[in-house]
């Protein structure tokens, strides 16, 4: 995924997906994918932020995201992933 995009300020829209505890991470990231881009209704996502709990976890989001956004032929969004606990 790139590190930045660029987008029009005014039509910035901020949203959530829901937790998920089916499956493992693969299976719990393509539903928030889902469930976002279901929410975005068609628009161009820009920037997306996921909480992981482990290292290997790190890696991995980015190419979910991308292969996601890829079989949609969609733009590929900018990703920050953050470890916690």
């Amino acid at each position: 995924p790139p590190a930045a995009v660029t987008a029009e300020t005014a039509r910035l829209a901020y949203y959530v997906s829901p937790l998920s505890d089916k499956g493992l991470l693969s299976q719990q990231t393509r539903d928030a994918l889902k469930a976002i881009r279901s929410a975005a209704r068609g628009n161009q996502i820009v920037k997306l932020r996921a909480f992981v709990a482990g290292t290997g976890d790190l890696r991995r989001i980015g190419s979910i995201v991308g292969e996601t956004f890829g079989e949609a032929h969609q733009p590929i969004p900018a990703v920050s992933v953050i470890l916690v606990g």
